[in-house]
């Protein structure tokens, strides 16, 4: 009887423990998304700020770059929790739709040149521009924005290629992004899908971060039936391929 009782106390305290974490991950989705638009409109009002700035005024026109890529560090991590929350309380239901991969990808590409060409980073698109996948705009989209995001934070400091490949395989798309950069230390590799976790010297290199791009990646491949496969080496690049089924279903 007193083993019964224990058991009982202990799968309510449980129930209550999953409860608290279930309110805790829709707190924060809720504020996430109230900060997203006036992050949004502060960037945009800064880029336009920018574009007034005269060229005679280097050191201005460098500060406010600056400025805005600690907004769009600040954004990315806002993002990030907004994802990873709803996640957490099941609250991103799967629109599946069908998408223009290519489009998309040189889109995500277009939005980024502004924050690599000052770094030297140069992007280059492989595959078919009639490339489609049936899944979830949202979703691939946020795939595509962190894997290039750290592409671009992670590379070489001389600078260096992101390539971007869509590459059609029976029954899967591999929708692939490697870098130049400084590669990811064995030890850590599993470790930086779980979530808050950021490798030693991306943390060296980066200041900002929540280290949930590469555990919101994963997340939403599962969520497609899909998988993500990290190739990385230290000093020489990451390779990080996401593959998403062809099924439209």
């Amino acid at each position: 009887m007193e083993l019964k009782a224990q058991t009982r106390e202990l799968r309510l305290a449980k129930q209550g423990l999953e409860q608290l974490d279930h309110f805790k991950s829709r707190f924060l989705a809720q504020v996430a998304e109230r900060l997203q638009e006036p992050i949004g409109e502060l960037r945009a009002h800064l880029e336009g700020l920018e574009k007034q700035v005269p060229e005679a005024w280097p050191q201005g026109r460098r500060e406010l770059r600056e400025v805005g890529s600690h907004i769009h560090s600040f954004q990315e991590t806002v993002a990030d929790l907004f994802w990873i929350s709803r996640m957490d309380v099941k609250d991103l239901p799967l629109r599946k739709e069908s998408l223009e991969v290519y489009a998309m990808a040189l889109r995500h590409i277009q939005a980024l040149e502004s924050q690599a060409r000052p770094k030297g980073v140069e992007f280059k698109l492989h595959g078919s521009d009639r490339t489609r996948l049936w899944a979830d705009r949202e979703g691939f989209d946020r795939v595509l924005d962190n894997l290039l995001s750290n592409a671009v934070k992670y590379g070489p400091p001389a600078g260096g290629v992101v390539t971007v490949e869509l590459e059609a395989k029976p029954n899967w798309l591999v929708v692939s992004v490697q870098d130049e950069g400084i590669g990811i230390p064995a030890d850590q590799r599993k470790k930086i899908f779980g979530g808050f976790v950021r490798a030693d010297n991306a943390q060296a290199r980066e200041k900002f971060g929540t280290g949930l791009g590469l555990a919101i990646v994963q997340r939403i491949l599962v969520w497609h039936g899909g998988k993500v496969v990290l190739d990385s080496h230290l000093k020489k690049g990451t390779r990080v391929e996401t593959w998403w089924p062809l099924a439209e279903s």
